[in-house]
């Protein structure tokens, strides 16, 4: 025994040392794979914040990202200088022209637009964008019907503009209702105005400006509107922050986006010696990448939208919607009989629901929403900025 114990003790001394060895590689190891995993999380920290900063420096004058700096100043001024052409046009403009345009009986489509007196004289200008982006055969295929929810001597632009269109003033001022609910009356008024006049009825609000020939535009959509006799309207215009990505893309962009950070994750096993740890996280990584990009940049400036009429559910707004004629009665009794519940435009959308009728839309746009103040005292509105 007292032989033994020497080896003994060697042999348990080896025995710790061996082990001590083994603690201490595995401590090297450990520190080395926290290390690779450390470069992999600050690799990602720092190749994300380049992507982002690119996307921020190229795209802060790209619509519909979330990098647009929307410059008010610049609007407005834009809007001041539309102003002040639309007055010069009116000054220039003979009344021999638009009596001409007047005494023609054969109409193609009645033009009804509702309007309200605001600052910066939105129907001015909106007439001015129609009247001189346009030929006498275009204008001759026209009906002009304008209903002010103000009367004659309150409207800024009615006396000037009565010279060459035919106005109509509000009945439903007087009535106990609000705002919202006089609107909706004078918009199904409109639509009475409008309906035994012509085939079709473009119905706007008057803080809208027209595409240059629109009349010759809409006319190539007529035939699509013929073929379906379920069609409520069409609409031309739809402020783009409502065409982004929808929900079903969304969930289609987060799958692609699992699929592909998945595959990446599952290649970096083969010629890279990298934990599981380092794996996941590139792996997730990718994902958010496959996800943040597309979205940050905005569905239109990555997939956009097909040119021409397609049905949509989308509600929301009616500054341009073109109606076949046919659907005006039962659309304004629909809206006598729910005004005061919500806005104008929510009915609208709510009617085509109920009676299970078809709603398109149009792409591009044919009218640009530029309203700053809403006809409501009380409303400031953001801007839609969606000129295409």
């Amino acid at each position: 025994p007292n032989q033994e114990e020497p080896r003994k003790h060697l042999w348990i001394g080896k025995r710790r040392i061996c082990f001590g060895e083994t603690v201490i590689m595995k401590m090297r190891f450990e520190r080395s794979m926290a290390r690779i995993n450390y470069r992999v999380v600050m690799g990602c920290l720092l190749s994300f914040m380049m992507i982002h900063t690119f996307l921020a420096f190229t795209m802060y004058d790209v619509r519909h990202s979330w990098f647009y700096i929307y410059d008010r100043e610049k609007f407005e001024t834009e809007l001041r200088s539309r102003l002040d052409r639309s007055v010069r046009f009116f000054d220039r403009l003979s009344s021999s022209d638009l009596t001409t345009l007047n005494t023609s009986k054969n109409k193609t489509l009645c033009v009804g637009i509702v309007t309200t007196s605001r600052p910066n004289r939105y129907l001015l200008q909106l007439a001015a964008s129609m009247l001189s982006k346009i030929d006498l055969e275009e204008l001759l295929q026209l009906r002009f019907a304008m209903l002010s929810a103000h009367s004659r001597e309150n409207h800024t632009d009615a006396n000037l503009l009565s010279r060459w269109f035919e106005f109509h003033y509000s009945k439903n001022n007087a009535l106990p209702y609000d705002h919202m609910h006089k609107l909706t009356l004078d918009y199904a008024d409109l639509l009475d105005e409008c309906r035994d006049t012509a085939g079709y009825s473009l119905i706007l609000e008057d803080d809208t400006i027209a595409t240059s020939h629109f009349v010759n535009k809409i006319s190539k959509i007529l035939p699509s509107v013929d073929q379906h006799n379920d069609l409520a309207f069409v609409k031309l215009y739809r402020g783009e922050v409502y065409t982004n990505w929808q929900a079903t893309e969304v969930f289609f962009i987060i799958l692609l986006a699992i699929l592909i950070g998945s595959v990446t994750a599952s290649l970096l096993a083969i010629p890279f010696n990298m934990t599981i740890l380092s794996r996941r996280i590139i792996g997730g990584y990718v994902i958010f990448l496959c996800i943040y990009i597309p979205v940050v940049m905005g569905r239109q400036n990555v997939i956009g939208r097909p040119i021409g009429m397609h049905e949509t559910k989308e509600g929301c707004c009616c500054q341009a919607h073109l109606y076949p004629n046919h659907q005006l009665a039962s659309l304004a009794k629909y809206l006598r009989d729910h005004a005061g519940e919500d806005n104008d435009d929510i009915l609208i959308d709510r009617y085509a629901q109920d009676a299970g009728l078809k709603t398109f839309l149009h792409t591009p746009s044919l009218f640009q929403h530029t309203g700053l103040a809403s006809s409501r005292a009380d409303v400031f509105m953001e801007i839609l900025k969606s000129i295409r």
